[in-house]
């Protein structure tokens, strides 16, 4: 018969639970890359909440005596823009009028502006100079709640939340209807992914949506933006991830959720 020495019987313990630490650890391991992910993510947000708070004193939005706009879509003009921070100038002498129930594409090299020059019309990030109006009302008039109500957004920084597709795309408008949603899903060739999960519109999304690649949750991300009902569309970078192919089909197929 084996036997163990008395010291090695005294180990063994530990010998049995050495294997449970090391998978333990594997488990801790796992979840720092995403961790420093998250951790860059906080201090980017942290700065730029520091440059609002330190410039907030600059901004020539007033809530007071606001205009209400009306909700038709509206010519947006640009006369003489001058755009970006106080401490850095993106764009400047931008003069444009996008008139209304018409598409424009913005494009050019990363840095120049386009951004910003969305989320100045917006009315996130005011312009240092120029005019901005909408129909013939300066943007800084505007009651902003109300303005906000009218655009369709997706920026280039969008995420999704750690919930079901239905109730990430309902955050956009929480009246849809399941067929809406559906719709939708189709003209962003997600459909039939969705559809493959047993839970199909109850599909819960990881954190950082894990469960999808990058060019499907950009696609979840578009999906969500045109249940949004704003007659103005403001779409960054919406085909990213996406191939030229099935980016040519999207942009057809999106075409009743702009008009």
């Amino acid at each position: 018969m084996f036997t163990l020495p008395l010291a090695n019987v005294e180990l063994l313990p530990l010998l049995v639970m050495l294997p449970l630490a090391v998978l333990g650890l594997t488990e801790v391991i796992q979840v720092l890359p995403q961790a420093g992910i998250s951790y860059g993510q906080v201090k980017a947000a942290g700065r730029r909440l520091r440059r609002r708070l330190q410039h907030g004193n600059e901004s020539r939005y007033s809530p007071t005596d606001a205009q209400v706009i009306e909700q038709t879509p509206q010519d947006i003009s640009c006369q003489d823009l001058q755009i970006g921070y106080p401490e850095r100038v993106v764009l400047e002498h931008f003069t444009c009028c996008f008139k209304a129930a018409q598409h424009y594409a913005i494009i050019g090299r990363s840095g120049r502006g386009k951004s910003t020059l969305l989320n100045t019309i917006l009315g996130l990030t005011p312009p240092l100079n120029g005019q901005l109006k909408v129909g013939s009302e300066p943007l800084e008039l505007l009651a902003l709640p109300t303005w906000f109500s009218q655009v369709s957004l997706l920026q280039q920084g969008a995420s999704l939340i750690s919930a079901s597709v239905a109730e990430n795309l309902r955050m956009a408008n929480a009246t849809a209807s399941d067929d809406e949603l559906w719709r939708v899903l189709e003209a962003v060739e997600l459909a039939e992914r969705i559809r493959q999960h047993p839970d199909q519109l109850g599909m819960w999304l990881e954190v950082d949506s894990r469960n999808l690649s990058g060019g499907q949750a950009r696609r979840l991300m578009l999906a969500r933006a045109l249940l949004h009902p704003g007659w103005l569309v403001l779409l960054d970078e919406p085909f990213a991830g996406i191939d030229v192919a099935q980016r040519e089909r999207i942009k057809l197929a999106i075409q009743p959720w702009l008009s």
